[in-house]
């Protein structure tokens, strides 16, 4: 009778990183922790960063936040994801690669 724990194991690597599928993906989940997020909040607009507790600052209008996330993303080259007031993404912007 052949049991689990006497089969043999083979040692799988979990992370090849000359994989290009996981070097892009890596690169995004990277670039998604760098952008900024234009968020409601009570009756104003926050832009933050996802991995920040912090808001980046706060906003009156939307639009407002809109402008100043756009900025930022553009120095930083990284993107602004925009969410509508039921918290939603509403809106992409990509700038860099």
């Amino acid at each position: 009778m052949i049991t689990l724990n006497s089969l043999p194991t083979i040692p799988i690597p979990l992370k090849n990183p000359n994989n290009p599928q996981i070097r892009a993906y890596e690169k995004a989940v990277e670039r998604g922790l760098n952008s900024q997020y234009v968020l409601p909040r009570n009756e104003e607009w926050i832009v933050k960063k996802p991995n920040i507790q912090r808001s980046v600052r706060v906003f009156s209008t939307q639009q407002e936040a809109v402008s100043y996330a756009k900025g930022l993303a553009q120095k930083q080259g990284t993107a602004v994801f925009v969410h509508n007031a039921e918290g939603s993404i509403e809106e992409r912007f990509y700038y860099g690669e």
